[in-house]
């Protein structure tokens, strides 16, 4: 007896039969995509409600003691990095605080 392998009958002509879409693998794509789609949407929401904190300007909380009246910050190359890491600024000592301050206030001028 010879061994017959048995396989999908094929159509009759002029008959075609639709192929059986998998439900998992059609929406697999989309199973990835989602948490980044939902990231992006809280980021740009996020973005939305607090744009108009771009146009802010200084606070009086603490801004005049460490940004806007503090004398190693006003004048530009007159204080050395020996007084910003030696002064205590509002009884605090925190010179990398002031040194990046430091930094953006020469990048303005």
């Amino acid at each position: 007896m010879k061994n017959k392998i048995i396989g999908k009958p094929k159509p009759k002509r002029g008959i075609s039969i639709p192929a059986k879409k998998n439900l998992k693998t059609d929406h697999h794509g989309l199973n990835r995509a989602l948490p980044f789609i939902l990231a992006l949407i809280i980021a740009l929401i996020t973005l939305v409600v607090f744009s108009p904190s771009f146009r802010c300007g200084f606070t009086n909380w603490d801004d005049p003691v460490y940004v806007t009246k503090q004398e190693l910050l006003l004048h530009p190359g007159v204080h050395s990095l020996k007084d910003i890491f030696t002064t205590n600024v509002s009884n605090n000592y925190h010179p990398l605080t002031m040194l990046s301050l430091k930094w953006d206030t020469i990048q303005r001028f």
